[in-house]
């Protein structure tokens, strides 16, 4: 069916600018404007801290400390109290848990806050709870206008001089000096980067240090940047990034810096929260408070909020000021566009107006030094003593940069003057990277060319940022001083890396890696110096130690002095994903040490492979997905799986299959994106080290992956191998999961489930049927035409049929059910796409289907319908691994799909698990229609028929009728009929007639009529 879902590990889908209320005037403004609503039941838990953060911050900036040291003891310090902080909220938190009434999402301890969904009763009782400092709710971000003029002009690299842009901001004078960027690292939080781009790609930071640290996707959890360019097209987050280091001397300021990036956005949303995750990854890019080598020295961003108050003037938001503050704390120096909503004011956090450096707003001029129309002006609402704003302006018009498509183009607005300013500021840590932030930025305000009429004013601030004199003003350390850039492999193509994952540095178990290290020289010359390099991780070996490294002018790279290379081997045992530990020492120079720290093994991203095998053919996925549909991208279809086709030549007949574990409704991992209230496609991410895999297993064909559920809102701990086996001739396909707890203690109460959604026929209007064949385990679907199979999913464990969960759902049910949805707007139907008509998928509703036994088993009238079957509960200690095995099985009958079913259970058991299977359960001797359970029951409510139909040397032309009559013989409801097969059956009824009205309460009877015999049953309907 062709339906908007989510794709995963390919989105990154952002906005411009954000606000909270309609906001008049123009709306074609890149920075600004959208319309952002609350999201309903998600909320930032801020934490009572009794001002120890205040106090931290105070003591760091206070002292003469080195940037290293600000970086490690306030990393180090604010995760502390945010400990001390959460564990005081445990009991309140505990609380509302214990009665569903919180979910924790997330933990932010860049400002101390839990970010939680929340029922209204627990919002009022976590805020009157001393633990808690406030509850605001967390906003969901919308996209905003895209920038004009953004046709690629044609130009090459090669073609293009300094710019107008960097003429006008006094630049080529600093590169003449030889400040070019070199050691800088910047960053900007945004829609994402083309990685890609061929003039700047190779400066990604994660070629020479990594993926972990060098890029950070929380919501689309990509490994590799890239910018699917949602906002107009052109990718907004690429344009930023390339004004502060592209090119090479024309269009980009720093252009020997290297750059990291965080993608807040997909599916054309993001939370304020998301931003606030990637501000507090930025302060820490990997993990490690004592390494400072990995933090941004400029973080640059151009989005803002723009909540209106009475005047029509934007309000002061203070949403983002103490990540800021942290940042800046830690050593980054952070900027922020002003926004493009003209005199309705600057865009907060921009506007915050208590210094004139901590929240610094960069607005936009033409290339003659006049305000561009958009430019946000002050004054700022915030009523601090500095409400003159923008800070500084940069040319905003029409500026030369480059788009996702690897085109230059010219983009206007605030966004474009931010980066700009952004570039300036790495020069400036490149030539002394002692330089604190607050320095920095006091020096652009005094060196800023006035613009207005005379001093600082609310249209250009201070003046137009002039480079030149900027840089005057920065002294180079006078002792030496050199920066760790990376680690170069040998055949890296050209400048600091190669534009492709594969040519990043990946530390691969059970291989040898040579290494180049990478630095840079700030200070003085150095001479003649030799480099060592130890680890002190476990099942790492160096193996060539010690090389000599070339003689270091002043402002340059520097590295080995001829070919030599470190050699270092990672044993096998090392596990993908652990912290490889490097350090390096400098011998000859008092430069140094310097320590890396790296992820062991290579990232993955999402990937998808499909047996060939066979008569049926099934795509997988390394994220728990299985089938078609793969994900929503920019708010279109990628339907990019083969899906389930039998016979190979067939259309699709599943839409879309996911795994799911879980221990509650709020602690449920699973790979079933239907309209939630979410970002995501799955819960499961793939896992370091383990891409997607197929050889030859079992006898037939093998495609094996692995994944986790670290992404989901509140993982339970597992790890997961999912092996699936296709075989010569077969109408089947086997997956098994390997479901492993990683965590440290034992989980008690965990169902294992796969939900699958079949579509007969495949025109895009599915109206299948569905029943339940309990001895099988075969929960199956048939379709109305006479050319549609019959396909389904069998349960291949060997467990009583007790633990034993096989559901239907009937989609326009989950529809129009709001159990579970979030409150207030934005809850998506299932599979739809915006805008919203009724309810979602929920976990909540999710959990109900894998817990609800056999209590609806079968529909009879044709519609579009899901299945879930599963197991459990069960307990698997710390460590230990227990498994759920299914077949996906097809048939071109009933009769054909059970025994396709027996087939596939022999074929687990012997080919996979290498055992004799359990003996097939024998025929049932007579025809039996057995009570149904329970009874009495509600209408509304299920209740499960179960019968026995016994095997018949004729089959042929034996018909089958279950119906339900009242007490006058009135036919009310047909709950199977067509063939009979043999075997222990069930069905299940939910008190609804033929038109799907409640029954009245009072008896009625069941009827089973097969081949001339009948059985019947009395059941009782409450009222």
């Amino acid at each position: 069916m062709s339906r908007p879902l989510v794709r995963l590990l390919v989105l990154a889908v952002a906005v411009l600018g954000w606000t909270a209320t309609p906001t008049p005037g123009d709306s074609t403004r890149p920075d600004a404007a959208g319309l952002a609503d609350t999201v309903g039941g998600r909320y930032i838990v801020r934490l009572t801290d009794g001002a120890a953060r205040t106090r931290l911050l105070a003591e760091v900036l206070g002292p003469p400390l080195t940037l290293e040291a600000r970086h490690e003891r306030v990393v180090r310090g604010l995760r502390s109290i945010h400990d001390a902080a959460y564990a005081d909220a445990a009991d309140a938190l505990a609380d509302a848990r214990s009665v569903g009434a919180v979910r924790e999402i997330d933990r932010l301890w860049i400002v101390n806050a839990v970010v939680a969904e929340l029922d209204p009763a627990a919002v009022a009782a976590l805020e009157a709870d001393p633990a808690v400092a406030e509850v605001v709710s967390d906003r969901r971000l919308t996209p905003g206008a895209s920038a004009t003029d953004r046709a690629g002009t044609g130009k090459s690299a090669e073609s293009v001089a300094p710019s107008e842009e960097i003429a006008l901001l006094n630049i080529p004078p600093v590169w003449d000096e030889g400040v070019t960027g070199k050691g800088a690292i910047v960053a900007n939080t945004d829609t994402g980067v083309n990685g890609e781009d061929t003039t700047f790609g190779d400066r990604w930071h994660g070629h020479v240090a990594g993926s972990d640290a060098s890029w950070y996707a929380p919501i689309a959890l990509t490994v590799f940047p890239e910018d699917d360019g949602s906002i107009g097209g052109f990718g907004h987050g690429t344009a930023t990034m390339a004004l502060m280091t592209g090119g090479e001397a024309s269009y980009g300021v720093a252009f020997d810096a290297t750059w990291i990036a965080g993608d807040v956005f997909e599916g054309n949303e993001g939370f304020v929260s998301n931003a606030l995750r990637i501000l507090q990854w930025l302060a820490d890019p990997d993990g490690d408070p004592s390494t400072r080598s990995d933090v941004p020295d400029v973080v640059s961003n151009s989005y803002g909020l723009e909540d209106l108050d009475e005047t029509m003037r934007i309000r002061c938001d203070p949403i983002f000021n103490d990540a800021i503050d942290v940042l800046e704390a830690a050593g980054a120096i952070v900027i922020w566009s002003a926004g493009n909503v003209g005199q309705t004011g600057v865009t907060s956090p921009a506007n915050r107006a208590d210094s004139p450096v901590n929240a610094f707003a960069v607005g936009g001029v033409d290339l003659q030094g006049n305000p561009v129309p958009s430019s946000g002006r002050g004054p700022s609402r915030c009523g601090g003593s500095h409400a003159v704003k923008p800070e500084v302006v940069a040319p905003g018009q029409s500026v030369l940069t480059r788009n996702r498509f690897n085109q230059f183009a010219r983009l206007t607005g605030t966004s474009f003057a931010t980066p700009l300013v952004g570039g300036v500021l790495a020069l400036m840590r490149s030539k002394n990277p002692t330089i604190t932030p607050e320095a920095a930025k006091t020096i652009l305000l005094e060196t800023a060319r006035d613009l207005g009429p005379g001093g600082n004013d609310n249209e250009t601030g201070f003046g137009l940022v002039d480079a030149a004199a900027a840089l005057a003003r920065v002294q180079r350390p006078s002792a030496p001083l050199a920066r760790l850039v990376g680690y170069r492999l040998p055949d890296a193509p050209g400048g600091l890396g190669g534009a492709a994952l594969s040519q990043s540095l990946i530390l691969r178990p059970g291989a040898t890696h040579s290494l180049r290290p990478l630095l840079s020289n700030h200070g003085p010359a150095i001479g003649v110096t030799q480099a060592r390099l130890s680890s002190p991780t476990a099942g790492v070996t160096v193996t060539r130690s010690t090389i000599p490294l070339e003689v270091a002018g002043t402002g340059t790279f520097f590295g080995p002095a001829s070919e030599d290379a470190f050699g270092i081997t990672l044993d096998p045992s090392v596990q993908p994903g652990s912290r490889i530990v490097l350090d390096l020492s400098i011998q000859g120079e008092p430069i140094g040490p310097f320590r890396m720290i790296l992820p062991a093994g290579e990232p993955v991203v999402g990937d998808f492979a499909t047996h060939d095998r066979g008569q049926a053919r099934l795509t997988v996925t390394n994220f728990g997905s299985l089938g078609y549909y793969t994900g929503l991208h920019q708010g279109g279809f990628f339907l990019e799986g083969d899906g389930f086709r039998f016979p190979p030549s067939s259309p699709n007949w599943l839409f879309h299959a996911g795994f799911m574990a879980g221990t509650a409704a709020d602690r449920l991992s699973d790979a079933i994106p239907y309209g939630e209230d979410t970002q995501t496609a799955s819960d499961w991410i793939p896992l370091w080290g383990f891409p997607i895999a197929a050889d030859e297993a079992a006898g037939g064909q093998r495609i094996s992956t692995a994944y986790d559920d670290r992404k989901a809102p509140d993982p339970v701990g597992l790890k997961v191998v999912q092996e699936s086996f296709a075989f010569d001739g077969d109408p089947f396909v086997l997956i098994r999961y390997l479901v492993t707890n990683s965590g440290g203690r034992s989980i008690g109460g965990l169902r294992l489930g796969l939900f699958a959604d079949w579509d007969l026929p495949s025109d895009g209007r599915p109206g299948e049927t569905a029943g339940w064949d309990p001895e099988r385990r075969l929960g199956f679907v048939a379709g109305t035409g006479g050319e549609q199979p019959a396909l389904g999913v069998v349960l291949l464990d060997n467990v009583s049929l007790g633990q034993v969960t096989y559901r239907v759902l009937e989609r326009d049910e989950i529809v129009a059910s709001p159990k579970g949805n979030p409150i207030g707007p934005g809850a998506l139907a299932p599979a739809e796409a915006p805008p919203a008509f009724g309810g979602e998928f929920s976990d909540a509703e999710k959990w109900d289907a894998l817990t609800s036994g056999q209590t609806k088993t079968s529909v009879t009238q044709p519609q579009d319908l899901w299945q879930v079957i599963g197991v459990g509960p069960v307990t698997i200690a710390a460590g230990a691994t227990d498994t759920m095995a299914v077949a996906l099985v097809a048939g071109e009958s009933l009769g054909a799909l059970q025994t396709a079913a027996d087939a596939a259970r022999e074929a687990y058991f012997l080919r996979v698990l290498g055992t004799q299977p359990p003996p097939p359960p024998e025929p049932p001797a007579a025809l039996a229609l057995l009570q149904n359970f329970p009874n009495p029951f509600r209408a509304g409510d299920s209740t499960t028929i179960r019968f026995d139909v016994p095997e018949a040397a004729d089959t042929s032309g034996r018909s089958l009728d279950l119906a339900v009559y009242d007490v006058t013989g009135r036919r009310v409801a047909t709950l199977r009929s067509g063939g009979a097969a043999e075997g222990e059956q069930a069905v299940s009824w939910d008190g609804r007639d033929e038109a799907g009205r409640t029954v009245p309460a009072g008896v009625y009877v069941v009827r089973l009529v097969v081949g001339g015999q009948e059985r019947s049953i009395r059941a009782l309907v409450l009222p």
